[in-house]
């Protein structure tokens, strides 16, 4: 169970602790989402910022 407000940070700290992948819920409308849990669910709009932000720590990682 989680909240999508946390999904963002646990994202960038699992890529900047090694994590070479992640699985990410996203719905348009997460309360209706058919997930394992509609709360942790984000937006369209979250998760494009959400990979961009992980896409760019990514590649710092990768770099050092």
């Amino acid at each position: 169970m989680g909240k999508a407000s946390y999904v963002p940070a646990a994202a960038l700290a699992a890529v900047a602790y090694g994590a070479d992948g992640l699985c990410i819920e996203a719905h348009v409308q997460p309360a209706k989402g058919i997930g394992d849990d509609p709360k942790q669910a984000l937006t369209p709009e979250v998760l494009k910022k959400t990979i961009t932000q992980v896409s760019q720590l990514w590649a710092l990682r990768r770099q050092g």
